[in-house]
C-alpha cells in the first residue's frame, strides 16, 4: 500500500484540491457567509460519518463561512482573519470536501438559493 500526503509527490493531488474553477455566490449586500436557512440545506452535503465538529473543535459552517471569505475575496489562506489552527483547519477541510465533490455541491446548491433570493427580491 502507498500513501501519498504531500502535494509534490502527486501533482494532481494539489490541483484537484486548488480553488481554480470555484464561484462563490455573494449576498445581496456583498457578504459571503451563509444564513441559517442557507445553512440547513447545505448542512446534510457537508455532514460526513464524524460528528458535526471538526477535530479542533470547529464547526463545520465556520470553515465553510471562512472558505467563502477566502474564495470570493481571493485572499491567500494567511490573510484569514483568524486564528492560526483554525486556518489550518479551513485549509484541510477545503481540500477534502473539493477532492471529494462536496464543496462543488454546496456551492452549486448556494448559488441556486441565492439566485431564487435575489429573484424574489428583485
Amino acid at each position: 500500500v502507498q500513501y501519498v500526503f504531500h502535494a509534490s509527490v502527486d501533482p494532481n493531488r494539489k490541483r484537484a484540491a486548488s480553488a481554480k474553477g470555484l464561484s462563490v455566490p455573494t449576498r445581496p449586500d456583498g457578504g459571503c457567509e451563509v444564513s441559517d436557512e442557507e445553512w440547513g440545506r447545505l448542512e446534510p452535503e457537508l455532514s460526513e460519518q464524524t460528528p458535526s465538529v471538526r477535530p479542533g473543535g470547529y464547526p463545520r459552517r465556520e470553515l465553510l463561512d471562512l472558505m467563502l471569505l477566502k474564495l470570493a475575496r481571493g485572499i491567500p489562506w494567511d490573510s484569514l482573519p483568524e486564528d492560526r489552527k483554525l486556518v489550518n483547519a479551513v485549509k484541510y477541510a477545503f481540500r477534502q470536501w473539493t477532492m471529494d465533490g462536496r464543496l462543488g455541491v454546496a456551492l452549486g446548491l448556494l448559488t441556486a438559493a441565492r439566485s431564487r433570493h435575489a429573484a424574489t427580491v428583485a
